[in-house]
């Protein structure tokens, strides 16, 4: 079987996310805490993110999004858009967010669900990062 040619982090992540083409390789991301981050690069002779992912194959996520509108579920300003809450976890070298709930947990069965409302369609997300 013929191997398909190289390709860039981009055009490896459109082949296979979006033109449903068979990409070189499956595309790869990485997500870890600065601290970790940070180590990685130090222990694999690494001056910057962008030197860790080439050295580990890793093409990273592209989002373009526009700005938020609302940041947290109306009514509840603890929550995020989806009614998620997130509660900041030292492990002594570093912090990061985990979920602190989960809008079903209440949930015995499917028929005791009740709707939950999701983001208004006025309603955006906001990330922006292109590698």
């Amino acid at each position: 079987m013929k191997q398909p040619p190289k390709s860039r982090d981009t055009e490896r992540t459109l082949a296979g996310d979006f033109l449903r083409e068979r990409p070189d390789r499956i595309p790869t991301d990485y997500w870890a805490t600065d601290e970790v981050t940070s180590r990685l690069c130090r222990e694999l002779g690494c001056r910057n993110v962008e030197e860790l992912y080439t050295k580990l194959h890793i093409d990273g996520l592209v989002t373009i999004d526009p700005p938020r509108v609302n940041t947290h579920t109306p009514g509840d300003s603890a929550t995020d858009l989806w009614g998620l809450r997130r509660r900041l976890i030292d492990y002594g070298e570093g912090t990061y967010d985990e979920f602190d709930n989960h809008p079903l947990a209440h949930m015995t069965t499917v028929g005791s669900s009740t709707p939950i409302p999701g983001p208004a369609p006025t309603t955006t997300t906001t990330t922006c990062s292109v590698k």
